[in-house]
Formats: C-alpha cells, sequence, structure tokens
C-alpha cells in the first residue's frame, strides 16, 4: 500500500494546529504552585525542626521571585502548545525557546494510551500517549486535551488502524 504525502511533501499545504483546552494553562500554573508549596513546606519544616539549619531572611524574597517565575513560565509554555490532527498523521508543537515538533504516522501507532490524574479530572482534561514499534516510552504525548477530544481522536485513530491492518492482510 502506497502512503499518502504528508502535508509537508504537498505544494502550499500548512497544517492548522489546534490549541489545547483553555484550561490546561491554569492546570499547568496549579500543578507548578502545588509543587512550589511542597518546597516552601519542606523549607520552612526543615527551619523549624532542625536546629542546626537557619533559613535566611533573603532566601525568601529570592524564592518567591524564583516560583513567580516558574509559573509564569509554565503558563505560557502551555499555550505555547499545539496539534495537528491530519488524515494520516498527528503533529504535537511544545517549547517557547526550545520549539519541538513531533509527528507520527497512524500507519506506524501500535497502542494508545489515555491518561489523566486527578487535576486533569477536575479540569475535564486528558493525555493522550502514542506507541509506535520499537519504543518502551510513548514517542508522542499529547496533555491538555478535553478528555470528550482524547476520545474522540483515539477512537479515530483506532479505526483507521483496524482498516489498515485488514487491508493488508486480506
Amino acid at each position: 500500500m502506497s502512503s499518502p504525502l504528508s502535508f509537508e511533501e504537498q505544494p502550499g499545504s500548512k497544517p492548522e494546529f489546534k490549541p489545547l483546552a483553555a484550561s490546561y494553562a491554569r492546570l499547568c500554573v496549579i500543578s507548578n504552585a502545588i509543587g512550589w508549596g511542597l518546597v516552601l513546606v519542606i523549607m520552612l519544616a526543615s527551619d523549624y525542626f532542625l536546629d542546626k539549619v537557619i533559613l535566611p531572611v533573603f532566601l525568601i524574597p529570592v524564592f518567591a521571585l524564583l516560583a513567580l517565575l516558574s509559573l509564569t513560565f509554565s503558563y505560557y509554555a502551555a499555550k505555547a502548545c499545539s496539534y495537528y490532527r491530519g488524515d494520516f498523521d498527528l503533529m504535537f508543537k511544545s517549547g517557547l525557546w526550545w520549539r519541538k515538533k513531533t509527528a507520527v504516522s497512524f500507519s506506524r501507532i501500535q497502542h494508545i494510551d489515555l491518561a489523566h490524574g486527578p487535576l486533569e479530572r477536575k479540569f475535564g482534561l486528558a493525555t493522550l500517549k502514542f506507541f509506535t514499534a520499537g519504543g518502551a516510552m510513548s514517542d508522542l504525548k499529547i496533555p491538555g486535551l478535553l478528555k470528550v477530544d482524547a476520545e474522540e481522536i483515539r477512537e479515530e485513530i483506532l479505526k483507521f488502524t483496524e482498516a489498515e491492518y485488514q487491508s493488508t492482510h486480506e
């Protein structure tokens, strides 16, 4: 079976990337804030309970500034992510400074995981993980999709791969 041309091989065509769910950026900020909060609690608890550790006063504003920068970065990094679902492939773009594009052809996908942690469930979001031959880890991961959209994409790709498998094994 011949492989169709991808969007880059077709002259003048450019894929339209879709943004992730609007609530994904808030989810990233909240999870990042939880991480910074845990660090703060550990620092304050160690300062309080261990006599030998003394938390210098100047560290608190430094810590607050680093946390604020980290929260801001996580928000804009989440906003910079987008995905493209073509007829035969799927792409994911991410990154503010170091941009990354990952593409997977539907015909190479062997397994798809749909995952959602407690915060993702609260926001109605899910993460799709795509596995291809020869890899122990996912080859493509798209976080921040609405759960309904993630399920729909998963089902469409599974139908495509099943139809392709049946056509090659007839």
